[in-house]
């Protein structure tokens, strides 16, 4: 994104953490506050270009609820840990809106099956009495648009989502999985909340098993 910008010409320069810039990071950085402002700041020059990509049958993002479903190398080779269907839907239940988008990645010819999580978040708002669209796009502006202009965001565990939404100066109400493992919540604004929703998570069997993965993600794995 930073480098499609008319702002930026080349890709992002990776930091080589030699050891006294990580002696700084872990000693300074890692003390600070967090203050939102300092990417709302930033964001009229990195995000400016992005459009707002609500469909035009929700007419804004006025009493919508925007939910992202991470997947990709995520689900089908365990890259990140995901949160189970039943994190979405208690969201849903207690956001007090009636309407939903759910943004995901398009499927790719090198996943192994389809992303279960979308639809099944669809059949839920369905049978709930909630309007559903599901939004999953090709091009990564639209998605990124829908996260930064929305004022009520249910984050995957990826800094995509956890992240843009920050950025931005409409986010009244952002939730975020919270890690298996507990630790610290460096980022801390009154907008966010935090959520365990571990319970009966088998950390070893989402790094060797597909099967377990989906079975989890699509709240097939009973929680404890």
């Amino acid at each position: 994104m930073l480098s499609s910008s008319f702002k930026f010409d080349h890709d992002p320069a990776m930091i080589n953490l030699f050891p006294p810039v990580e002696e700084y990071l872990q000693s300074s950085v890692s003390n600070m506050v967090f203050n939102r402002m300092f990417l709302s700041a930033v964001s009229p020059l990195v995000l400016e270009d992005l459009a707002p990509s609500c469909d035009s049958k929700f007419d804004g993002f006025d009493d919508v609820l925007v939910l992202h479903v991470r997947s990709g190398d995520a689900l089908f080779m365990g890259a990140l840990i995901l949160p189970p269907l039943s994190y979405y839907q208690s969201a849903i239940l207690g956001s007090g809106v009636k309407r939903v988008i759910v943004v995901s990645e398009p499927g790719n010819i090198q996943d192994h099956c389809v992303n279960p999580v979308p639809d099944l978040i669809q059949s839920f708002c369905d049978s709930s009495g909630f309007d559903c669209i599901v939004q999953s796009s090709e091009e990564m502006e639209v998605d990124a648009a829908t996260l930064f202009y929305a004022k009520r965001v249910v984050a995957s565990n990826s800094s995509f989502s956890k992240w843009l939404p920050l950025y931005g100066d409409s986010c009244e109400w952002l939730t975020i999985p919270d890690s298996p493992d507990g630790g610290d919540h460096w980022v801390q604004d009154e907008c966010i909340t935090y959520v365990d929703c571990w319970g009966g998570f088998d950390r070893e069997k989402w790094k060797e098993s597909l099967y377990y993965r989906l079975a989890w993600v699509s709240g097939e794995v009973q929680s404890q």
